[in-house]
């Protein structure tokens, strides 16, 4: 049986590929490895930016992959299809930022809102309270309308026209929730209702 044109390309290229691996690896080859660099950089960063959609991030995860592949490049095994290795490698790589980016997103976006609840913001997270604020609006109005009357009152003269202090809108809360442990109805027959 006969190799198509494609499928000896394919074997020549991983065989050039892991002879490529194998001289870095072996003997520092700094050259056999940038040859492998230019090889498969587009591959790698054109995983990483459908990813990321942000090209800045993209281009560090593109480096981080092939960091890895200098760290890993002895314990690789013969028969690895380095091309698939590069993608599944970025691919984790570009999640793992991707957590990381949410998760400081997330303590930006709280310590702004803690910041803005305590006196203030600076001028260097306004875009980070705009984006915030916009995404918490509706969010809010649409808590906000589902509230009974005195609920939505008792918010609205707390925190959007600050008329009572934190020490009387706790108490006032607390008076309107029914205990963990005791009974819903009873609660609501002692009139706290009101």
């Amino acid at each position: 049986m006969q190799m198509s044109n494609d499928e000896l390309r394919r074997t020549e290229t991983k065989a050039n590929d892991m002879e490529l691996l194998r001289q870095y690896a072996r003997q520092g080859s700094e050259q056999a490895f940038g040859e492998l660099v230019s090889r498969h950089v587009n591959l790698v960063y054109s995983v990483a930016l459908r990813q990321l959609c942000d090209p800045h991030l993209a281009e560090e995860i593109t480096q981080a992959v092939f960091i890895i592949l200098a760290r890993k490049a002895a314990s690789l095994g013969d028969k690895i299809i380095l091309p698939g290795w590069l993608c599944r490698t970025a691919r984790n790589v570009a999640a793992n930022a991707l957590t990381i980016k949410r998760r400081r997103q997330h303590r930006e976006q709280e310590a702004c809102m803690e910041t803005i609840v305590n006196g203030g913001c600076d001028a260097s997270s306004q875009p980070i309270l705009e984006e915030t604020w916009a995404q918490i609006a509706p969010l809010l109005d649409t808590a906000l309308g589902r509230l009974a009357a005195k609920d939505h009152d008792a918010i609205v003269l707390r925190f959007f026209e600050k008329r009572i202090s934190r020490r009387s809108a706790r108490r006032w809360v607390r008076a309107r929730t029914p205990p963990r442990n005791g009974s819903a109805a009873r609660w609501r027959s002692c009139g706290s209702s009101s």
